[in-house]
Formats: structure tokens, sequence, C-alpha cells
């Protein structure tokens, strides 16, 4: 039997989707607190939130995994919440294509532990100990979610 080899997903920067979840934010806030929906409106949601996470990290996870909920079935893979969007990885077919390829010209099964977004122009995979290319950010916001870790490798 062929053992698995853990390797990383490197995609192009246009794998990347933001979503602006605003309408879900504020819904989120108003089913955690109706009181709310006299207080603030849509276009504040994104603000509330990030007050939130000032004040209390868990109070700000709450609200942001209320409206992951509301978000489901995207199809897409969440990776985080950058400043009022819903940051997002087109990845599932890029997975499935790249561990058909190495099986089947390669004869490597392999899962994919690690996904990185890199000023690239198409999928490439490397054993997870080896760094190809170094992870972007989005024009200026270096901080902008370009890496995902899986806790169990898909």
């Amino acid at each position: 039997m062929m053992s698995v080899q853990e390797y990383t997903l490197y995609l192009p920067k246009k794998a990347r989707l933001s979503a602006n979840v605003s309408k879900y934010i504020y819904e989120a806030l108003v089913y955690l607190d109706p009181l709310l929906r006299d207080d603030i409106n849509e276009t504040m949601a994104t603000e509330w939130l990030n007050g939130l996470f000032d004040h209390s990290k868990e109070l700000g996870n709450k609200v942001l995994e209320e409206t992951k909920k509301r978000m489901r079935n995207t199809g897409f893979l969440y990776v985080d919440y950058y400043d009022g969007f819903f940051v997002y990885f087109d990845c599932y077919k890029a997975i499935d294509a790249i561990k058909e390829y190495t099986l089947n010209k390669h004869n490597i099964n392999i899962v994919i532990k690690k996904i990185v977004i890199a000023d690239i122009e198409s999928v490439e995979a490397t054993p997870v100990n080896v760094q190809k290319y170094k992870p972007c950010g989005k024009d200026n916001y270096i901080n902008y979610p370009s890496t995902h870790i899986f806790l169990e490798p898909i």
C-alpha cells in the first residue's frame, strides 16, 4: 500500500475571493441582540463588529460564527474575516485535480495540508516541507489572508 504524503497547494491570486458581508453581519448582530435593530444599520455593521473584536474577542467571534452560518454553502473554502469581508479560496477543484494528477502521472498519493495564494499563473504543489513561493498580500495590504492550513489534510 502506498503511503500518503502531505503537500502544499499553490494557487494564483485569482483563486482568492472576498465577499462584503455587511448585510450578514447586521443580521447576525440583530439576531444576537434584537435591540440593535433601532441603533444600527447595514452600513454600520462592519464598524460595530470591528469594535466588538477590539472590546471582546469572544463576543466578536460569536457574531462572526453566526455570520458564517448565514453565508453557508458558497462552495468555497472560508479562510478569514478581514475588515468587513469574508475571504474565501476557490480551491476544491484544484485540490481534486492535483491529487489525481500526482497519483496518475507520478504514482504519489497526496493530501493537501496547506494552501498558499502566490503571485503565479497556474496551480502547483510541493511537499509540505518545501516552500516554493511566498504568500502574497493584496495591493498594499500585507496582512490580507493568503494561506490556510487544514487541521485535517484533505
